[in-house]
C-alpha cells in the first residue's frame, strides 16, 4: 500500500507480508507403556514408544526424543521406585503441542 502525507508527497509501495497460521494440534500416538503399568525386577526402565510426523519433536517429561524419518519414536526412560508419571509431548514447527500422559509404577 501506498500513503500520501500532508505535502502531497506518495510514499514507496509498502513490502507484502503473508503470514499462514498453523493451529493444527500435531499427531501423537503413544503405542507403549499403557497407562497404569507396572513394572518390576532389576531393570528400572520403560520403552516409551510410537508415532508422531516426522517434522514434530518429541519429548518424555522434557527429554528430547529422536524421531526417526517415518515419524516412530523409541525412548527407554528411566523409572524412579513407586508411581512416575510420563508426560509425552509431541511439538510441530509452528509451536503447536499436543501432550498425553501415562503412569507407570516401578516396584524394585
Amino acid at each position: 500500500s501506498k500513503t500520501i502525507d500532508e505535502n502531497e508527497k506518495t510514499s514507496d509501495l509498502s513490502n507484502i507480508l503473508t503470514f499462514i497460521i498453523d493451529t493444527k494440534l500435531p499427531l501423537l500416538e503413544v503405542t507403549k507403556p499403557e497407562d497404569g503399568t507396572q513394572i518390576r525386577g532389576e531393570s528400572n526402565a520403560v520403552e516409551v514408544s510410537g508415532k508422531t510426523d516426522e517434522d514434530n519433536r518429541i519429548a518424555v517429561n522434557d527429554r528430547f526424543v529422536i524421531v526417526a524419518r517415518d515419524g516412530t519414536y523409541s525412548y527407554q526412560y528411566p523409572l524412579s521406585e513407586g508411581n512416575n508419571t510420563l508426560k509425552i509431548t509431541a511439538t510441530d514447527p509452528a509451536g503447536n503441542t499436543t501432550t498425553i500422559e501415562r503412569s507407570v509404577v516401578y516396584l524394585k
